[in-house]
């Protein structure tokens, strides 16, 4: 009898164990599942960055090409008033 006890308790034992890494391998199955998530949203997040810096570098060679017409517009300006000054 003491040794159907000892096998008894050794089979709760091993029930325990089981359920602890059960509960361990469900804790990274989630941890995995949000990290792989979070990967998903950094990457659509550089995505829009990308879409973002592609703008603004052509805002700025708008803004480039807007300055050198006003330069030149205003070299214009600036020499026929000093065609009629003289």
């Amino acid at each position: 009898m003491a040794a159907a006890n000892q096998a008894a308790v050794a089979i709760t034992g091993i029930g325990q164990t089981i359920a602890e890494v059960n509960e361990i391998s469900s804790a990274i199955s989630t941890a995995v599942e949000q990290q792989a998530a979070v990967a998903q949203e950094i990457s659509v997040n550089m995505h829009a960055m990308t879409g973002a810096v592609g703008e603004i570098s052509r805002s700025v060679s708008l803004i480039a090409t807007a300055t050198q017409e006003v330069d030149a517009s205003t070299r214009l300006v600036r020499d026929a008033s000093h065609s009629m000054a003289a």
